[in-house]
């Protein structure tokens, strides 16, 4: 019987093991859910109200910052600023900009701010509100770090992380909002969830040639598979090739690396 103790050992991790794979090999592709948001209401600098549900549907990336802040945050809304340009042709992407400073960031302090950072107010939304229920947003549940006496660049600590999100409300990922690598890394993930959102809710998809992380679609679909109906929108810099949500995770998803 004690000889049998380790062969039934190792045959109960390797079934383990295998159940695993399965079940992993059964959920959703592509990037990992690493955490789910609640509900939570909080204002925008026009004054209406946005909540997890108003944001239903959509993919969205936010970062936590401050208008004092003269540290890391100029750095973090540039990389947003360059987030808004190179998803200009994809309305489903918003972003979303938290103060940590809610007593001092009215949602007239952050209009002026979101208008030196050319933010279009239909997609990069800045919101204030309650200090605890920020705070609480961030730490439990986006899993920032906030809070505690900084520097006089930086009066309040914060994270310089952005988080992905999904339409589900579900974090798929986290970005270093000062790094350039990352920023391309989230530009590509985006794409991902893009076409997971697309392929839900069958709607077509808009594959830019000029985008590196589009491109391999738009060569398999037009070159390899000549059959497949697609058409194109658009002239020169801004021509998109349509295809739909099967087609593109046929050919190996739209935004794949």
């Amino acid at each position: 019987m004690q000889r049998l103790v380790p062969v039934l050992l190792v045959i109960w991790v390797a079934a383990g093991v295998g159940v695993a794979a399965y079940l992993y090999s059964r959920s959703e592709p592509g990037l990992p859910v690493i955490g789910e948001l609640p509900a939570f209401s909080l204002t925008e600098r026009g004054g209406r109200p946005v909540g997890l549900g108003d944001l239903r549907g959509r993919v969205w990336v936010a970062g936590f910052i401050f208008t004092r802040c003269a540290g890391t945050c100029p750095r973090m809304i540039s990389a947003m600023s360059e987030l808004q340009e190179k998803t200009a042709s994809r309305p489903e992407v918003t972003l979303i900009c938290i103060s940590v400073d809610p007593e001092y960031d009215t949602p007239e302090r952050l209009r002026e701010y979101a208008e030196l950072a050319g933010a279009d107010p239909k997609r990069w939304l800045f919101l204030t509100g309650d200090r605890e229920e920020i705070y609480a947003l961030a730490r439990q549940h986006f899993r920032l770090s906030v809070g505690g006496p900084g520097s006089q660049e930086e009066p309040i600590l914060h994270s310089s992380m952005l988080a992905l999100v999904d339409g589900g409300g579900r974090i798929r990922g986290y970005y270093d909002g000062t790094d350039a690598e990352a920023t391309a890394r989230l530009l590509r993930d985006i794409a991902m969830r893009a076409a997971d959102r697309a392929q839900r809710y069958r709607q077509p998809i808009f594959l830019d040639p000029m985008v590196p992380a589009e491109r391999r679609v738009v060569h398999m679909t037009l070159a390899d598979h000549p059959g497949v109906s697609t058409h194109s929108v658009g002239e020169g810099d801004s021509r998109r090739v349509v295809v739909s949500p099967r087609q593109a995770q046929r050919f190996g998803g739209y935004g794949s690396r």
